[in-house]
């Protein structure tokens, strides 16, 4: 039969909205293994159709994963994702490739860059150049030390992204020609699987709902403050937790998949709290580079977009 989402309780819905956020004053891993274990029961109690050891695998390793983390013991917990990710998500991948790996070109050819400040030179628009890694600082999908490329699909995110309206936006055109391949997160659209916007296949939809839970991990706000619409510090962080995962993910699918060209991640924005994942308005890419000494840049992106000052 497959989930029908309106047969659920606006309680359960609520589970599977994204971005999932966690308050000022609540444990981020107490409340994200909180979340996740209630999703995990709607899939025991035949809520949601999903692969439940899948679930099961996710919900319960995660959390831990994140644990072991931020108690130093970063390479347990890098080779703890790695395997898990081995039995989950290449699992879900490997059985359906056209669901979770996809072409740029199958959504909008022109994307969007915004820094703050005023610049007339295209390339201040691009990313991090190579010499000049001291600059690269830890981001949702990027670890201190690594350069990506993040892009919006409008221009509207792209200031949301930076919260600044002194800013200067880049519009990268895709060239028709080229292809991208990336691991759709966006794969999971709440419109789709209610029938709208076109249906998706039983098993897709199965497997959409079997990696919610690591699609929760990475679209996640840490020490969010619900009463003024905004994230929330009350002491400076350098370090964010909520980004141990994704940045574990990035990691994982650009060695992993290298061989299929993947070459970035699209997800959900986080700077919409109120996201309904149905749309393309508030996906954002994050393209990998490839590092080389000798480059200013790298040579396929350049390749692959016009850059141009909007």
């Amino acid at each position: 039969m497959g989930t029908i989402i309106a047969n659920l309780t606006s309680e359960e819905k609520e589970i599977l909205w994204l971005p999932f956020n966690v308050n000022c004053d609540e444990d981020y891993i107490k409340s994200l293994s909180k979340r996740l274990n209630e999703y995990k029961d709607l899939v025991k109690n035949k809520r949601i159709d999903a692969d439940d050891i899948v679930v099961t695998e996710l919900c319960e390793k995660l959390p831990l994963i994140i644990t072991e983390y931020v108690k130093g013991n970063v390479l347990k917990a890098g080779k703890e994702f790695s395997d898990l990710m081995d039995s989950t998500l290449s699992k879900e991948i490997n059985n359906y490739p056209d669901l979770w790996i996809k072409d740029i070109k199958e959504g909008p050819l022109r994307y969007y860059r915004s820094r703050t400040g005023k610049y007339s030179d295209p390339a201040e628009l691009k990313h991090i150049p190579f010499n000049k890694l001291y600059l690269s600082k830890s981001d949702r999908y990027t670890s201190q030390g690594s350069v990506s490329l993040y892009l919006s699909t409008t221009k509207e995110a792209s200031h949301v992204e930076i919260g600044n309206e002194d800013v200067t936006t880049a519009v990268y055109t895709l060239h028709a020609d080229k292809e991208i391949k990336v691991f759709d997160m966006c794969a999971y659209n709440l419109n789709r699987l209610q029938g709208n916007g076109g249906s998706a296949d039983a098993n897709e939809e199965k497997s959409m709902f079997s990696l919610l839970p690591l699609i929760i991990a990475c679209n996640s706000i840490a020490y969010n403050c619900h009463l003024n619409n905004k994230e929330c510090k009350s002491i400076t962080r350098n370090f964010k937790i909520e980004y141990v995962i994704p940045q574990m993910l990035a990691s994982y699918i650009k060695e992993k998949f290298s061989d299929l060209n993947v070459r970035g991640i699209r997800y959900y924005t986080v700077r919409n709290e109120m996201l309904d994942p149905s749309s393309t308005a508030w996906m954002d890419l994050v393209l990998f580079t490839e590092y080389k000494p000798d480059k200013k840049y790298d040579s396929f992106l350049d390749e692959s977009f016009d850059v141009t000052l909007k």
